[in-house]
């Protein structure tokens, strides 16, 4: 992969990421957390670790975007909670409940998404999937090595 060039995380995706978890209710707000939890499907404190710091206008230089990225996909990228996420803009009204939640969950998780790409080279946990054309376009031969029997998912150039 030494030819591709490798690709920072937007600032307009951080920023906006930002400004979007501004919109949520604040922490004091148990009841909406409590049935945000257990939507979700997460503890309340487990969401209150990883998502305390998101807000702060630093946290895509402090933390490492790419790991609070994926927590953000975790969180919100799930339909279950789209209904209730319409709370984090009470002025609009739409006839279909669930419909702002998802218009903001889902750009939400875009930009998480970018995010994660952006910082993929970087990533210890990354596949790096090599591949090695073999005859035509259409093929490709990935045998795996014996460390993958050992949770590491790695292709064997042959």
């Amino acid at each position: 992969m030494a030819n591709v060039p490798i690709v920072t995380p937007d600032k307009k995706d951080i920023e906006f990421i930002t400004n979007s978890l501004r919109m949520l209710p604040a922490w004091d707000n148990r009841e909406w957390w409590a049935e945000f939890s257990m939507k979700t499907k997460y503890s309340l404190t487990y969401l209150a670790e990883k998502l305390s710091g998101l807000t702060d206008d630093d946290w895509g230089k402090a933390n490492r975007p790419c790991r609070a990225a994926a927590y953000l996909l975790m969180f919100f990228d799930n339909p279950a909670v789209y209904e209730h996420l319409d709370s984090v803009a009470p002025t609009w009204d739409t006839r279909d409940p669930g419909r702002i939640g998802q218009r903001w969950s889902q750009q939400l998780c875009a930009a998480a998404w970018r995010i994660l790409v952006a910082d993929e080279e970087n990533n210890y946990y990354s596949n790096k999937f090599p591949r090695r054309m073999v005859g035509r376009a259409e093929h490709w031969r990935l045998p795996l090595t014996r460390e993958a029997s050992r949770g590491r998912l790695r292709a064997a150039a042959m």
